[in-house]
């Protein structure tokens, strides 16, 4: 990774990054919705759903989004989004970190 790519995992919210080590295995993360709950997003086992608390939903919504204008996500097909490469590279440089 280079320094520019550290300094935009830095610059990242915690939710963003919640959202990077969720999606981590497989790269994808998914807009689900229903009709009593809204939008939200699920990315690797994790649901970002949050029933009792709609703001927290919408603040890892919003964390999904800047995501995509980081260029660490792009939309595939649907409903389904996956990573870039700086977003397999970001996500293997915060697992990287974590397990130390």
């Amino acid at each position: 990774m280079n320094e520019e790519q550290a300094k935009s995992l830095e610059a990242m919210s915690e939710d963003m990054k919640a959202i990077l080590e969720a999606a981590a295995e497989k790269g994808e993360v998914l807009i689900l919705s229903s009709d009593q709950t809204g939008k939200w997003i699920a990315a690797g086992a994790k649901d970002f759903l949050f029933q009792d608390n709609p703001a927290l939903t919408a603040r890892y919504y919003d964390a999904f989004l800047g995501l995509i204008r980081r260029g660490v996500l792009r939309h595939d097909e649907g409903n389904v989004y996956v990573f870039s490469s700086l977003g397999f590279n970001l996500a293997r440089k915060l697992r990287d970190r974590v397990a130390v």
